[in-house]
This record gives C-alpha cells, structure tokens and sequence, in this order.
C-alpha cells in the first residue's frame, strides 16, 4: 500500500496500490504535487514527486530530541 503526504508530514491520502511507478500511486501523487512536492511513500521507500514531475528518493529528517 502506498501514502502520500505534504511536506509537513500530514497524511493527504493512503491506501493506494503500492508499488514505485505504479499508476494509482504515482499519477496521484503527481496530481497532488501541482504547486508543492509531495512525498509518496510505498513499498519500495519514500520518494519525493516534485510539481516539475521529477521523483527522487527522500529521507524524512530525524525527530528533534
């Protein structure tokens, strides 16, 4: 399964087919990217969809202590 949130870490939408470059995924992530990136995380990591299209592997940072 596969769920996309802001870049604040808020939830938008989960439960979709989860699998990078899967259509549900990912055509919904980059619908959801039209003025910020978004990060779509599935089964094979965290990913971050740009509003350009472009994807790229992401890290979300460590928790502050």
């Amino acid at each position: 399964m596969a769920t996309i949130y802001d870049m604040n870490g808020e939830l938008i939408v989960g439960g979709l087919q989860g699998a990078f470059r899967c259509d549900e995924a990912i055509q919904a992530a980059h619908d959801l990217a039209g003025k910020a990136p978004v990060i779509l995380e599935d089964d094979d990591g965290d990913w971050m969809v740009h509003p350009s299209g472009d994807v790229e592997e992401f890290v979300w940072p460590d928790p502050v202590a």
